[in-house]
């Protein structure tokens, strides 16, 4: 039996912007959200640069609730 290989750091990084993506993809300037969502994914870049994977995740976590969130109206 072979060892498992580990994923690479960019990989995983990739993949989590790659989500953050795709959960943003219907977001656009008239959303209430926006301003709130493009902050958070700002703290997120701040993140990736420091490497904190803890915190980017609970980050990706409060875009998700928000996106997850139906828009009253």
């Amino acid at each position: 039996m072979s060892a498992t290989q580990p994923i690479p750091p960019h990989t995983i990084w990739l993949q989590r912007f790659k989500r953050l993506a795709q959960l943003t993809a219907s977001l656009h300037a008239e959303d209430p959200r926006f301003p709130i969502v493009m902050t958070l994914l700002e703290k997120c870049d701040g993140y990736y640069r420091e490497n904190d994977h803890a915190s980017f995740i609970e980050t990706g976590k409060r875009i998700r609730s928000l996106m997850d969130t139906p828009l009253a109206g």
